[in-house]
């Protein structure tokens, strides 16, 4: 049911803010059975968000800012973390770039707020070649070979 899930989801954030379990990780899926071979080949080459390009053109989301959280997240944060929220969402980001697919939520929210913090069309511009050459080699590949370093 949706209130125990919603419990559920609180007590790993809030285990995780105050340091008393390992908290909410935010992880790429291995695999997955109900993905078809299609579907792989889209999610490894992030074709699956090109969707998402029809909201930057209506003006909702940015090409890079912080991923979208679910309402139900958003819920639970900090009033540090709803920081967050004073930029549009992107399709990209600081931790998708930095190869963060195992990244907590503190820590990605955490690289959310660095992004604000240190905002420059440079840095954007950066991310988002950055995340073209992860596309095209097909992320795990990329993030093999990548530098792990936060692009600044």
């Amino acid at each position: 049911d949706d209130e125990g899930y919603l419990q559920y989801l609180k007590a790993l954030i809030e285990s995780e803010q105050n340091g008393d379990g390992e908290g909410l990780a935010y992880r790429k899926m291995e695999s997955d059975e109900r993905v078809t071979r299609v579907g792989s080949y889209l999610r490894n080459y992030y074709l699956d968000e090109i969707p998402q390009i029809i909201n930057v053109i209506k003006g909702d989301m940015s090409l890079v800012g912080p991923r979208p959280h679910v309402q139900f997240e958003v819920d639970f944060y900090t009033e540090e973390q709803k920081r967050r929220l004073s930029v549009k969402p992107g399709i990209t980001g600081l931790w998708q770039v930095a190869g963060k697919s195992d990244c907590s939520f503190h820590e990605l929210i955490q690289l959310d707020l660095e992004y604000i913090d240190n905002f420059s069309l440079m840095q954007d511009f950066k991310l988002i070649f950055n995340t073209m050459r992860l596309i095209l080699q097909g992320g795990e590949k990329f993030w093999a070979r990548a530098n792990k370093t936060i692009p600044s």
